[in-house]
């Protein structure tokens, strides 16, 4: 089967009840029969559907790896899509499939797309908050970006500078 659409009110209503669903993927018909999804798909859909800023792949491997050069850490959208035209004999495991959701997600409007091994103990924080991840991390835009300081920044900016000054006095 193939996904006409997300129940994307419902989904946000749990979510803003802090109710983390759980969507399997399986979708329905007019008739109600009932079908067996590309699981890869749905998590493609539900993140454009709710204008997700991440999608995270837990998968059983390290993340997109190839057989020339290992793990690739990480890819700009054009390098995956020069990747996947020009070397598809190269991927090893469901790299190729994962990596061709990726794809579909960031131009879907989701601007990065991790894969991570998630049997590592605590890859998912290791790969959110850190600047090496353990995975891949494909993305729209840079990830380390400047931007301009908002009025919103005040305080932490604040408090940088205060913690400069204490260490400048020892």
């Amino acid at each position: 089967g193939r996904i006409e659409r997300v129940d994307v009110k419902l989904l946000k209503a749990l979510l803003d009840s802090d109710i983390v669903p759980v969507i399997p993927p399986l979708g329905c018909d007019g008739d109600g029969s009932t079908y067996r999804l590309n699981s890869d798909s749905v998590a493609v859909e539900v993140a454009r559907s709710l204008e997700a800023v991440k999608l995270i792949y837990l998968t059983t491997m390290p993340g997109i790896t190839l057989q020339r050069i290992g793990l690739v850490r990480q890819l700009a959208v054009e390098e995956a899509e020069t990747l996947l035209r020009k070397n598809r004999a190269d991927f090893l495991d469901s790299s190729l499939s994962k990596l061709t959701s990726a794809v579909k997600a960031l131009r879907g409007g989701v601007p990065r797309v991790h894969i991570i091994d998630g049997t590592v103990e605590e890859g998912l924080l290791a790969e959110v908050f850190s600047n090496d991840g353990i995975g891949t991390l494909v993305h729209t835009n840079e990830y380390q970006a400047i931007r301009k300081a908002q009025k919103k920044d005040t305080r932490g900016i604040n408090h940088l500078i205060k913690a400069s000054v204490e260490n400048e006095e020892l």
